[in-house]
């Protein structure tokens, strides 16, 4: 556990200048929480009232309609940063739910406690800032990424992902490209036939 928790750090670092006095205060504010295949960190609906990083595992990240179909807005793998922001910040239901694909950790920090860190050191207020940058730009990518032609996002998605494909289900993978189940067939299946001909 002691190398993952340098790995959380080491994320930290990359977005704001956090002493490591700093960092232990966060350590102890924070704990690991395990998830099976199927269970949930955050569901659309609750309030949320915590974020956390992925140490290890796989996060679905999706909404629901009003007639229950499941929209799939994208996936988080170690290192990657979840919460619903706009839940915390403005204390209203979420408008997503954090699934775990696969038996994961995540370290988890309430957002009172997080908010209590502001007062310590600057540090806490750019990392706060990073962080919902972050998912802004993460939400406006994808939005761009929706209006390139269906080959295209399948190239994109296999660069980001291509390392974690076998965990994730094809009908979620077309649900996050905005495609059907049988559009993502075809495509691959022509992306193979083109890889065959070029190693032929």
């Amino acid at each position: 556990m002691v190398d993952k928790w340098d790995s959380i750090y080491a994320e930290l670092l990359y977005l704001a200048p956090v002493p490591h006095e700093e960092w232990l205060v966060f350590q102890a504010l924070c704990r690991p929480i395990t998830l099976r295949k199927g269970e949930y960190y955050m569901k659309q609906g609750e309030i949320a009232d915590r974020m956390g990083f992925c140490l290890r595992g796989l996060f679905r990240v999706h909404a629901s309609t009003r007639d229950g179909k499941q929209l799939t807005q994208g996936f988080l793998g170690a290192g990657g940063f979840a919460a619903s922001y706009s839940s915390m910040l403005q204390v209203a239901p979420s408008l997503q739910t954090i699934e775990a694909l696969s038996d994961s950790t995540v370290v988890s920090i309430t957002y009172k406690d997080f908010q209590s860190l502001y007062d310590r050191n600057v540090c806490w207020e750019r990392l706060g800032r990073r962080l919902a940058e972050g998912l802004l730009v993460r939400k406006e990518l994808r939005e761009r990424e929706l209006l390139l032609p269906p080959d295209q996002r399948v190239q994109l998605f296999d660069s980001k992902y291509g390392h974690l494909a076998s965990q994730i289900p094809a009908e979620q993978v077309a649900s996050c490209l905005g495609m059907s189940s049988a559009s993502l067939a075809r495509i691959r299946e022509k992306q193979a036939g083109a890889a065959e001909m070029v190693l032929g």
